[in-house]
């Protein structure tokens, strides 16, 4: 009778930094799903983009963030038609299809990505991450809502 090895098999991984313009993409895995921490700079903002396969979670870990969504039927940033800010333990689910963004309104903003596994052509952008010239609370300080 043979006996059944109780292992797990342990896959090392070395954790990829890729440097954007909003800020640091920290892949810690991309296989079967993926997890990143996304460390967004003040003032900072990535594009207004979606995923057409992709189911995103994102737990807000440090800092403060603006998000903003709208349906992906829309086509510039002009149509962004929800915002909130996200303060820190708030968690958020997004599902296909769902335009997307966040800007950095602390010194530093860190926010844990967790999602189906991310690929390059998967990410369908409308506009450029960019520096928003003082401040991101600034140019939309009339159309913000706490998110609770």
């Amino acid at each position: 009778m043979t006996q059944m090895k109780n292992e797990m098999e342990i896959k090392p991984f070395q954790p990829q930094t890729i440097k954007k313009v909003w800020g640091d993409e920290i892949i810690i895995a991309n296989d079967q799903y993926c997890g990143k921490i996304l460390v967004l700079k003040m003032n900072y903002r990535c594009s207004v983009h979606m995923h057409k396969m992709k189911t995103e979670t994102f737990y807000f870990m440090e800092g403060l963030c603006l998000f903003e969504w709208c349906k992906a039927n829309r086509n510039n940033e002009d149509n962004i038609v929800h915002k909130y800010i996200m303060p820190v333990g708030s968690c958020i689910t997004l599902e296909p299809r769902v335009m997307h963004r966040f800007s950095g309104i602390a010194q530093v903003t860190k926010i844990l990505e967790v999602s189906t596994k991310d690929l390059p052509e998967d990410s369908y952008r409308n506009t450029q991450s960019e520096y928003v010239d003082g401040g991101s609370v600034k140019w939309s300080k009339n159309k913000i809502w706490q998110f609770q």
